[in-house]
């Protein structure tokens, strides 16, 4: 997995070395989610809560989590432009090493 790399739609390549939970998603999901009371702890209804591991892998699970931040499905989260492809493709990176609590 240390050597798996994937592109963007930009066309940057990201090395998915040191993508991590803990180090990687959490602060994405703090910097990009769970700003202005929107996916905070309490939310079982959307928005939903995205502050903790189990509370991301449930979006995961249904596979909202890609949707909204990769596919754009049915609209990109954040809205309106959802966030950048170097931090989809970090997102990605996590997704397809098994979106592991690391």
């Amino acid at each position: 997995i240390d050597n798996i790399s994937i592109t963007a739609s930009s066309g940057s390549n990201t090395n998915c070395a040191g993508v991590t939970y803990a180090k990687t998603i959490q602060p994405l999901m703090q910097a990009n989610c769970t700003i202005y009371g929107c996916h905070v702890a309490g939310n079982s209804a959307p928005p939903y809560d995205l502050t903790t591991y189990a509370a991301v892998q449930a979006q995961v699970s249904n596979g909202l989590l890609q949707a909204r931040t990769i596919d754009g499905n049915p609209t990109f989260m954040p809205n309106p432009n959802g966030i950048p492809d170097s931090l989809k493709s970090k997102i990605q990176c996590w997704l397809n090493a098994g979106a592991p609590n690391n």
